[in-house]
C-alpha cells in the first residue's frame, strides 16, 4: 500500500472513532434480562464501548461499475453478540467505497445517515492536534418511550420465532390478498414532535391490507422503505460529493421497492426488484407497455 493509502484509512478510523464518541450507543451491545418468574425476556442497550467492526480491503481489479451489483455484503443480525454496526472501506482502482451495514433494532435510516453526516464533517475537519467535540447537527441520545408504556418491555419468550422475519419472503398465494408496507419515519408525528436528531429507530410500519395471519405468512407482500429526503450525497469525506448510492441485501428482495434521493436536486430514484416471472408479465401487459420505456 502506497504512503497516501495508509494515511487516507488512518484519518478514516480515527475521525470513525470520534464520530463514535458522540454517537456512542452505536459502540455497544443488546443485553438480555431474563424475568424466570413469567418466563419473559426484555432487552436494553448496554453502551458498554465493545466497538465496532471497521475493515479495510484493496480490490486494485474492482471498479465502482463493478461494485454498485454487489455479490457480497454486509449482514447484521446478531445484535447481542455482533457489533451494532459494521463498515468496511476498499480501496478500488479508481474510486474509495464504504459500506455499511446496521442493526435496525437499533437505529433506523434517519440515524444511521446522521452518522454517516456526523463522520464525513469530523473527516473533513479532520486535525491530529484537536479532538472534534462538537458537530453542527449533534445527536440526542435521551431515551424515549411512548406514554403508557410499562418498562422494561417484556416479549414473551415463545414469541421470539424466525417466521416474524420471513414473512415477506413467502411465496405469493392467489387466493390471499396483496399487503404492501410501507416504512414511516415518525419522529415529527409524534406528539409532542421528536427531534430529527434523535438517535434511533422511530418507524411506524404501515400497510394497505390485514393478513390471513399475525405475522402476514402466506400473504402476498411488497414493500416501500428508504427515502428521498435522506441527504445521502451531502457526505463528502473531503473527497467531493458520492457519485453513486447502492443498498445492500435488505434492498434486494421481490417486490421491494427503494426509494433515495439523486446527485440532481428536487429529484429521486425509486428501484423496485422483481421476479423474473413478473417481468416477463409486465412485458407482455399492453397497458403497462404503453406507459413504460424500456432502456437496454
Amino acid at each position: 500500500r502506497s504512503n497516501g493509502e495508509i494515511i487516507l484509512i488512518h484519518h478514516l478510523k480515527i475521525s470513525h472513532s470520534r464520530a463514535l464518541d458522540l454517537l456512542y450507543p452505536l459502540a455497544g451491545r443488546f443485553a438480555t434480562t431474563y424475568h424466570h418468574h413469567d418466563n419473559t425476556i426484555s432487552f436494553f442497550v448496554d453502551c458498554n464501548t465493545a466497538g465496532v467492526d471497521f475493515v479495510h480491503v484493496a480490490a486494485d481489479g474492482v471498479s465502482v461499475a463493478d461494485i454498485l451489483e454487489p455479490i457480497y455484503v454486509l449482514e447484521n443480525i446478531e445484535g447481542t453478540s455482533k457489533t451494532f454496526l459494521e463498515v468496511q472501506v476498499a480501496k478500488l482502482k479508481n474510486r474509495i467505497f464504504l459500506a455499511c451495514s446496521t442493526n435496525i433494532s437499533l437505529v433506523d435510516g434517519t440515524s444511521i445517515w446522521q452518522f454517516f453526516q456526523s463522520w464525513s464533517e469530523i473527516r473533513r475537519g479532520f486535525s491530529f492536534d484537536s479532538i472534534a467535540t462538537s458537530i453542527s447537527t449533534p445527536p440526542v441520545l435521551e431515551c424515549w418511550f411512548p406514554r403508557n408504556i410499562d418498562c422494561p418491555i417484556l416479549i414473551p419468550k415463545e414469541k421470539l420465532s424466525l417466521q416474524q422475519l420471513v414473512a415477506c419472503n413467502q411465496p405469493l398465494d392467489p387466493e390471499v390478498d396483496v399487503n404492501c408496507l410501507l416504512s414511516i419515519g415518525v419522529r415529527t408525528r409524534l406528539q409532542p414532535q421528536l427531534p430529527q436528531e434523535y438517535v434511533g429507530n422511530i418507524v411506524q410500519t404501515g400497510r394497505d391490507n390485514e393478513s390471513e395471519s399475525e405475522y402476514g405468512t402466506g400473504s402476498n407482500a411488497s414493500a416501500i422503505s428508504n427515502s428521498p429526503r435522506f441527504d445521502v450525497y451531502g457526505n463528502d469525506f473531503g473527497w467531493g460529493k458520492p457519485i453513486a448510492v447502492t443498498g445492500g441485501s435488505a434492498s434486494k428482495r421481490n417486490g421491494k421497492a427503494t426509494t433515495s434521493a439523486r446527485v440532481e436536486k428536487a429529484s429521486a430514484d425509486i428501484e423496485i426488484r422483481l421476479s423474473v416471472e413478473t417481468l416477463q408479465r409486465l412485458q407482455n401487459d399492453a397497458q403497462f407497455m404503453d406507459a413504460a420505456s424500456v432502456i437496454t
